[in-house]
């Protein structure tokens, strides 16, 4: 059943929100729980609350830090006890922020178990996880989202319960791809939001985990080998990076990307005839003229 049309609670609330009139949306929002119940739009609005508050005070968590030019001063500071107060502050509002998000995770898995076919719901709290550095919490949302897809075998639904907007074997793969690449790129410390640096070798192994969802719940998928090799190449292990990377190439020949990794692993193999072979294709693809220079000196070398 759609609530979408019904006693319009979705858009008073947006437009009171958008105004500027929280208490009034607030007031808006707790009407709509309580008379639609069942309706997965008011937790999605009512998690989205919560995890914007939540995401401003982990944004803002170092305002009014004591600012400190000399010795003296940090001397001075650290007698006057401004820095333990500035840290136990900012400490208390991390606390604060981190409470939040999981009580709008909850809210929206509480969405979910009403609309288990809504992607839009796991995806949120998927992300969700990813903004807030709980890797695991997002591999398992992922993983639960495709399990409980391949039991129930009822299609997808997206935002306001309408259809995906593409094929899902397009648009699933894409995804989570986009979500394994948060993986691969080191992560730059901020603070005093984040405390200590990430595992990146630790990152490296959730993305593979995310990789190998693509393979094995979209087998036609050029992008599960694809991140599969991405992952062997960044921890310098050529041969599985060579066979992943080939799977990807016989799954969507034309990918230049692909065609890329398979020259750089064969140099790195040091395999003259087949990097030439992958350079050739190379030269073939569109707006690789700087890669297909770089790489025919570097075969050029080889001995």
């Amino acid at each position: 059943m759609s609530f979408r049309f019904l006693d319009g609670f979705k858009e008073r609330f947006i437009a009171l929100y958008k105004a500027g009139k929280k208490a009034e949306a607030e007031q808006v929002l707790k009407e709509w729980e309580q008379q639609q119940p069942n309706d997965p739009e008011a937790y999605i609005m009512r998690f989205n609350l919560l995890v914007m508050e939540a995401d401003y005070l982990k944004e803002n968590s170092g305002d009014g830090a004591v600012t400190i030019l000399t010795e003296q001063e940090a001397e001075k500071a650290l007698k006057k006890g401004e820095i333990q107060r500035q840290a136990d502050s900012t400490k208390a509002q991390m606390q604060r922020a981190y409470r939040l998000m999981r009580l709008g995770s909850a809210r929206l898995r509480e969405g979910i178990r009403l609309a288990p076919d809504r992607l839009d719901m796991r995806f949120g709290l998927a992300m969700t996880y990813q903004n807030w550095d709980e890797p695991t919490a997002q591999v398992q949302v992922l993983k639960e989202a495709l399990a409980d897809r391949a039991q129930s075998g009822k299609p997808w639904l997206w935002r306001d319960g309408l259809p995906l907007p593409e094929p899902e074997a397009k648009f699933l793969p894409k995804a989570l791809e986009g979500y394994a690449n948060h993986y691969w790129v080191e992560k730059p410390l901020v603070l005093p939001q984040d405390m200590r640096p990430r595992d990146e070798k630790k990152a490296k192994e959730y993305g593979r985990q995310l990789a190998e969802l693509i393979k094995t719940h979209y087998p036609q998928s050029s992008l599960g080998p694809f991140n599969l090799g991405v992952y062997y190449q960044l921890n310098e292990k050529w041969a599985p990076a060579a066979a992943q990377m080939k799977q990807a190439d016989a799954l969507e020949p034309n990918d230049p990307y692909t065609v890329l990794a398979l020259t750089r692993i064969a140099v790195e193999l040091k395999q003259k005839k087949e990097a030439m072979t992958y350079l050739a294709r190379l030269k073939a693809m569109p707006d690789m003229e700087k890669e297909v220079a770089n790489y025919t000196q570097k075969i050029q070398a080889l001995r």
